[in-house]
């Protein structure tokens, strides 16, 4: 399990997250959007109007998903320093799946 505070802190500087969401009892696939966020006393916020299909998913299965990160672009110093045989992620990211 991750750091508590390792993920507010990647919620806090993310400037997007993706948020994942399905239609029950459906073989369609997963509904996957970019959504701009608010992450405030460990809770996450996201515009949402008061119909079309992101509302009307939400209502038929609050179960989500999301991905988001931050660091994504590497400086010229991490790239100087890190670049070794083995890539390393230039990024912090968190995965949620409920």
């Amino acid at each position: 399990m991750l750091d508590p505070q390792f993920m507010h802190a990647i919620l806090r500087d993310a400037g997007e997250i993706y948020l994942a969401l399905n239609a029950p009892n459906t073989v369609d696939a997963p509904y996957v959007l970019p959504v701009n966020h608010v992450f405030h006393k460990g809770c996450i916020y996201f515009h949402c109007a008061t119909e079309r299909r992101k509302l009307d998913l939400l209502r038929a299965n609050p179960r989500i998903g999301f991905s988001t990160a931050v660091d994504k672009y590497p400086t010229v110093d991490q790239v100087a320093v890190e670049v070794r045989p083995k890539r390393l992620p230039f990024f912090r990211r968190i995965l949620l799946k409920e």
